[in-house]
């Protein structure tokens, strides 16, 4: 599997819009077998957008739009510096606000920063060192109601209800 970066050509001539407009509107390159993965969305607005894809080893890629061939742990490196760089900082989010208060259901709160957070859930301090500039802390609950959490000056309220018998 080959691992390309390329942008769109005139959907007509197929001429690179790096080269020039697409007078007659935008196309992929024509790659045998080629499979769009990801765009650096990060980099817009421009001109120029710079695609990811796959596609066969067999595939010419010595046609106009194809940019570049990189080796795969190259361009992994650089989709996951992609998502890092999409990701917005700074944002409290859980995947369920109620759980059953039986200490095995589990909420995930999350929090989108580059350094150490520290949550502060129910009362008591949790400090959680990010991973891809995510820190996750699962919480449980013993007995029904409210669970506070707080980080910085963002709170989510989760509330721990009655296991039903």
């Amino acid at each position: 599997m080959k691992y390309i970066q390329y942008t769109y050509v005139d959907a007509v001539t197929g001429i690179s819009i790096a080269a020039q407009p697409a007078a007659n509107g935008p196309a992929h390159p024509e790659v045998k077998g080629l499979e769009f993965v990801w765009a650096r969305e990060s980099a817009y607005p421009t001109n120029v957008p710079e695609f990811f894809g796959t596609c066969p080893d067999s595939s010419d890629i010595d046609i106009d739009g194809v940019t570049r061939e990189f080796i795969e742990t190259d361009w992994l490196q650089m989709q996951a510096d992609e998502m890092n760089a999409r990701l917005v900082l700074d944002v409290l989010s859980v995947d369920t606000w109620q759980i059953e208060a039986d200490s095995t259901d589990v909420a995930t709160v999350t929090y989108t920063s580059n350094d150490t957070v520290h949550f502060v859930a129910d009362g008591l301090l949790y400090s959680v060192e990010p991973v891809d500039s995510i820190a996750t802390l699962e919480i449980s609950a013993d007995a029904p109601g409210p669970i506070p959490v707080q980080v910085q000056d963002k709170q989510i309220m989760l509330t721990a209800v009655e296991v039903p018998a």
